[in-house]
C-alpha cells in the first residue's frame, strides 16, 4: 500500500476537521462538548501545533543564517549578494502585498463571518517610526534579549554578523562553526518532526473553527482558500 504524503494527510485532516466541527456545531453549548472537545481537545491540537511552530522559528532563522553566512568565503561577495537579496526581497514583498490586497478587496474573504462568535482581542496601532529609528532598531543592544523576544530583524542582523565573523576567522573557530552546523542539522530535524504533526494541528484548528462557527464559516473560508491560491499562482507565475 502506497504511503500517504504529508500533503495528502493534511488535506484529509482538513476534511475530517470540517466534518467533525459541523457534526459538533449543534451541540456546541453542551457542557461536555464545549469543555472537553472544543476547548480542550481541539484547542490542544491546534494551539499546541502553532506553539510548536513558533518555538522553532527563532532557532531555525538564527542557525540557518549563521551557517549560510559562514559558508561564504569571499566577504565582498557576501555584501553584493546581500544587497541584491534585500532589493529582491523588498520588491517581491511589495508586489505580494499589492496582489493580496487587490484580490482580498475583490472577493472579501471575511464577509459573512459572525464576529460575535469569534474571540476578539484589543489591537493597538503604534505611530509610524522614523526611518532612522527603524535602521537603528535592526541592531540589537542585547542579542540574547532579541532571541528571547523573537525580534526577527535583530536576530537576522546578529546571525549574519556571527556568520561573517566565522568566515573571517576561518580555522580559528572551526569548533564553533562545526557546532553551529550540527545545531542547524538538529533544528532542521526538529522542523521535520513538528511538520509530521501538522495533520493533527490542522484537524484541531479546523475542527474548533467549524464547531464554533458552523456552516457560516464555510463560505468565508472557501473564499479565503481560493484567494490564497489565486495570489500564490499570480505571484509564482508572474512575479517570480
Amino acid at each position: 500500500m502506497k504511503k500517504l504524503s504529508l500533503t495528502n494527510k493534511i488535506f484529509i485532516s482538513l476534511i475530517l476537521g470540517v466534518i467533525s466541527g459541523l457534526l459538533l456545531y449543534p451541540f456546541r453549548n453542551d457542557l461536555i462538548v464545549k469543555k472537553y472537545i472544543i476547548d480542550f481537545f481541539f484547542n490542544f491540537l491546534g494551539t499546541g501545533f502553532i506553539r510548536a511552530i513558533r518555538m522553532i522559528v527563532v532557532p531555525l532563522v538564527f542557525c540557518s543564517l549563521t551557517v549560510g553566512a559562514a559558508g561564504v568565503e569571499d566577504i565582498k561577495k557576501l555584501g553584493r549578494v546581500g544587497i541584491k537579496t534585500l532589493a529582491f526581497y523588498l520588491g517581491t514583498t511589495a508586489v505580494a502585498i499589492t496582489l493580496a490586497l487587490g484580490v482580498g478587496s475583490l472577493i472579501n474573504p471575511g464577509k459573512g463571518v459572525v464576529l460575535s462568535q469569534i474571540a476578539t482581542s484589543n489591537v493597538s496601532v503604534s505611530e509610524t517610526k522614523p526611518f532612522i529609528d527603524i535602521l537603528l532598531g535592526m541592531i540589537p543592544i542585547n542579542p540574547i534579549e532579541a532571541l528571547a523576544k523573537g525580534d526577527m530583524l535583530q536576530i537576522i542582523v546578529f546571525a549574519i554578523l556571527c556568520g561573517v565573523g566565522m568566515a573571517i576567522l576561518g580555522d580559528k573557530v572551526s569548533t564553533v562553526r562545526k557546532g553551529m552546523e550540527e545545531l542547524n542539522n538538529l533544528v532542521l530535524k526538529l522542523v521535520d518532526i513538528i511538520m509530521q504533526l501538522a495533520p493533527f494541528g490542522v484537524y484541531g484548528l479546523i475542527g474548533k473553527t467549524f464547531a464554533t462557527l458552523g456552516y457560516t464559516a464555510m463560505l468565508p473560508l472557501l473564499k479565503y482558500f481560493i484567494g490564497v491560491i489565486i495570489v500564490l499562482l499570480l505571484h509564482y507565475l508572474i512575479t517570480y
